[in-house]
């Protein structure tokens, strides 16, 4: 025989279960996310004079899985600061520096 405590109790557990489940989940697919971001990000070459459209490709690909295409591409869209550095960080790292003399 089930008592009102109880119930509440199996309520709680069950609410507790979820939570636990559904943070799982959200640290599972943030670490699935983390791993395709790498992967996108290490894929992508260094820019060079004769790499251009394989780059394109590859930073379109990163600016999808980041979510920041519409950001950038929109006419009135704006990217956060973090979003700002992430991508600046992200970019210049693929640019080869060439010193011209």
């Amino acid at each position: 025989m089930t008592t009102p405590e109880s119930n509440k109790t199996n309520t709680e557990i069950s609410k507790t279960l979820n939570q636990n489940t559904s943070q799982n989940t959200e640290s599972t697919m943030e670490k699935i996310n983390s791993t395709i971001l790498k992967t996108a990000l290490e894929a992508i070459p260094k820019l060079t004079a004769d790499n251009y459209t394989l780059w394109k490709n590859l930073v379109d690909n990163m600016l999808d899985i980041q979510n920041l295409r519409e950001a950038l591409t929109s006419e009135n869209g704006t990217l956060t600061d973090t979003q700002d550095v992430q991508l600046r960080t992200i970019i210049t790292s693929k640019i080869v520096s060439l010193l011209l003399w």
